[in-house]
């Protein structure tokens, strides 16, 4: 009985830590995406550093 409930508690945390684990990469994801589309647009036209 103790161990089935450890099975479940265990499967619960894994899947709960997936569903974080993507929206985390898919946030990373976003902003890396952000920051690359903001990099072109600022090198798109002068050669400028900031």
């Amino acid at each position: 009985m103790i161990i089935q409930h450890l099975l479940n508690f265990k499967l619960n945390f894994q899947q709960e830590n997936e569903e974080k684990i993507v929206y985390i990469h898919m946030s990373i994801m976003t902003v890396a995406t952000g920051l690359l589309k903001h990099h072109e647009n600022n090198n798109g036209g002068d050669e400028k550093t900031d």
